[in-house]
């Protein structure tokens, strides 16, 4: 808990910076316009701390002994006497004030740090009515003044953030490098071709491990978060021109890619994954963490460090990881393992490491709903979603038990090895099965079947209230067991549209008859001992057939065991489409080693310890996160960017948490970001806020009247519901994003 308040804290005092910031801008204004300036207040709701000269700092407001001594002083001069609930005339007031060294405003910290304001006499944005005569009234300044004071807290704003980036850029500020890490099968970034393709000799489609983004549209490429925005924020219907620099091409490519709304992020995406460098984490966990993926591998496990970096596959040199993953798929087409050099940390010579690969498998996506239904059913109730796991023609892996959380309730109750047979009822589930059944089943405690050293046991097993039971599991491929199959399967246009979710074709394993626990015993007579053989099975069939899988459908001849110790035998035809049998052509071998082990690549943006080049950078980064602000604003009106992207104070306070292992400086530069977007916001045409005010001063300087009160109070209610609303949004946001 220590550990979270540490992190927590900058966030909070930097956001709370950002607050004062704005409103010192407001507050400054004011005093240079002459208007008078009764409160300066960081947070919002009760009074933690304040401030006042000539009374000095405690706890809650100083306002009531500042009207107790300014009413003994009228008193003891004989000036005025009124009853205790009745505020002196304004004029007595400042002159009391004055002649006691009592400042006019009060310095207040809040408890909730949710914002910020200046309460300047005759300005209250929650009753418009209420104006004032007094020549220090913000209605006696002059509009252009008033202008200034309307403005100058989103002025500040940008003038921070220009200084948070120029000082981030002057020490450097760490990205990661725009480096493609290989396509999703299916996805834009997969299926397109390089304009010159012909010209340049190229013939594979689809953007490569290695490739590097140079320029997405009409923008520059410097970090991968350049290429996320730009694709997000591309205009819907018209495709995105992608410039590439290849490894070993003469010249750039260039790619017209049609962005679609990915269903995990609501964003709109090309399908291209980030990139993972050559070199392994390094970090207190990462050895234990590493040693848990590879315990079906312990000469491996025993081999590979935090730190070590790969230089070379089957005496090839690669830049990253994601290279390696693609030899693999090259190198390996028998499941031999792969022939890498390693470099070790402080020692010159290279070592050699036989890398272990394994079987890829398709992944399948099907439809269901978050009720706890994962038939994918048309028509279930709930709201829809998908599950995508690993699998094969619509079956999938079962679940083995890896290791446990260090906090698990179950860790007397099961073991690592055991096999889940049945949780809750539901037999031999698949993950999104699983997921599913133990949120419904959140807070209890279920019976769970497990098969341990060849024999079924029932345990119980606690279930937490996150819906959770604290354990890893990982997919059996040993034995080829079939968990629950996937009963529909959608094509990688259909999972990007909710829409089309009815329109999911059945699997090929649901005419079948194949049933959860069934194990496969062969595909066209040949046997099949786990889920390897099961595939190489298939992949021989769709070479067989190669010819055919052109111009038609085809069948295989599946032999499978249904559950149970006296299972029944039986076979059946597999329909194979087109569709199914180039996947299963297109599926590789993988390295053994989880690319989530890997660093990303980085590039240090930063002046070169050039002060005027930081300026410059600085301002760029400010312009450009201004463009993109309203540009968001404008793809959340067009619906291709979901109100779910959108943060609020917890979840900024979690990014920020997230981003501090990246270092002080990376703190400074996301305070730049949230700074600009405090700045956009603060100044859109609603009432409440900035902009919204300075719109009433632009029709008071036309009609020489401000707008009615009964405008302005309507205008005031809109404004607050709106901006309830959006908080509301936000925290609901914030909070599912956290758990």
């Amino acid at each position: 808990m220590l550990i979270t308040i540490l992190s927590v804290l900058p966030i909070v005092l930097g956001f709370g910076v950002l607050i004062f910031v704005h409103e010192l801008g407001h507050f400054l204004a004011a005093k240079w316009a002459g208007i008078r300036a009764e409160a300066f207040a960081v947070g919002m709701g009760p009074i933690a701390l304040a401030w006042r000269r000539g009374i000095g700092l405690r706890a809650g407001s100083t306002h009531a002994e500042h009207r107790r001594r300014i009413r003994q002083w009228l008193e003891e001069q004989g000036r005025w006497s009124g009853p205790p609930d009745r505020e002196p005339p304004l004029d007595l007031l400042i002159e009391a004030e004055q002649a006691l060294g009592l400042d006019e405003t009060e310095y207040s910290l809040r408890w909730l740090p949710i914002g910020g304001f200046v309460k300047m006499l005759g300005q209250d944005d929650l009753a418009p009515d209420a104006v004032s005569s007094h020549p220090r009234s913000y209605q006696r300044a002059s509009i252009p003044r008033r202008m200034v004071v309307v403005s100058a807290g989103v002025v500040m704003n940008l003038l921070l953030a220009v200084v948070l980036f120029v000082v981030a850029f002057l020490a450097g500020v760490r990205f990661e490098a725009p480096i493609a890490g290989g396509a999703i099968p299916g996805s834009p970034a997969a299926a397109a071709m390089p304009l010159d393709a012909d010209r340049l000799g190229i013939r594979e489609p689809g953007l490569q491990p290695g490739d590097r983004i140079v320029r997405a549209g009409e923008q520059d490429v410097r970090t991968f978060g350049d290429i996320t925005l730009a694709v997000a924020m591309s205009h819907p219907g018209e495709p995105l021109r992608l410039e590439i620099e290849r490894p070993g091409t003469a010249e750039p490519l260039r790619f017209d890619l049609e962005p679609v709304r990915d269903p995990a992020t609501r964003l709109r995406s090309i399908g291209v994954g980030l990139a993972r460098g050559p070199r392994l984490l390094e970090g207190p966990r990462v050895g234990e963490e590493l040693a848990r993926s590879l315990a079906a591998h312990p000469e491996l496990a025993a081999t590979l460090l935090p730190g070590m970096e790969i230089v070379s596959v089957a005496g090839r040199d690669v830049r990253t990881w994601d290279e390696v993953v693609a030899a693999a798929g090259e190198e390996s087409a028998d499941g031999r393992p792969l022939p890498t050099r390693w470099r070790i940390p402080g020692r010159p010579e290279p070592v050699d490491v036989p890398l272990p690969v394994e079987p890829d498998f398709d992944l399948l996506a099907w439809p269901l709903a978050t009720g706890g239904d994962t038939s994918g059913t048309p028509g279930t109730p709930g709201t829809p979603g998908i599950a995508v796991e690993p699998g094969l023609v619509g079956l999938v892996q079962p679940l083995v038990v890896r290791d446990f959380d260090p906090s698990s309730p179950n860790r007397d109750r099961l073991a690592p090895g055991d096999v889940l047979v049945s949780v809750a009822g539901r037999d031999w589930p698949n993950f999104a099965v699983l997921a599913a059944t133990l949120r419904a089943e959140a807070g209890r405690t279920v019976s769970v079947t497990v098969r341990r050293e060849g024999r079924e046991q029932t345990v119980s097993v606690d279930v937490s209230r996150e819906g959770r039971i604290g354990v890893y599991l990982d997919r059996l491929l040993e034995e080829p067991i079939v968990a629950e199959p996937a009963p529909r399967l959608l094509s990688p246009e259909q999972m990007t549209d909710p829409d089309r979710f009815t329109e999911a074709r059945p699997s090929p394993a649901a005419a079948t008859g194949i049933t959860a626990g069934s194990e496969i015993l062969a595909v066209n007579g040949q046997p099949v001992s786990d889920w390897a053989s099961f595939r190489g099975a298939l992949l021989a069939a769709a070479t067989a057939t190669s010819e055919a899988m052109e111009r038609e459908p085809v069948s295989v001849t599946v032999r499978w065991r249904e559950p149970g110790p006296a299972g029944t035998e039986r076979e059946a035809e597999l329909g194979l489409d087109p569709a199914d049998l180039a996947a299963l052509q297109a599926l590789r071998w993988r390295p053994v080693v989880p690319a989530s082990f890997f660093d990303a690549p980085w590039v240090d943006l930063d002046a070169a310890g050039n002060p005027i080049t930081a300026i410059s950078m600085g301002f760029r980064e400010t312009v450009k996160v201004v463009t993109m602000t309203y540009l968001t604003i404008d793809r959340l009106l067009r619906r291709t960017v979901g109100v779910e992207q959108l943060r609020g104070p917890v979840g900024i306070i979690d990014l920020g948490v997230q981003v501090l292992p990246r270092g002080f400086m990376y703190l400074l530069f996301l305070l730049g970001l949230i700074s600009v977007n405090l700045a956009v916001l603060n100044f859109l045409p609603l009432p409440i806020v900035d902009g919204g005010l300075f719109l009433y001063l632009v029709y008071e300087s036309f009609t020489g009247r401000p707008p009615p009160p009964a405008f302005q109070n309507a205008a005031t209610l809109a404004g607050l519901l709106l901006l309830g609303s959006l908080f509301l949004v936000t925290f609901y946001n914030d909070v599912t994003r956290l758990f």
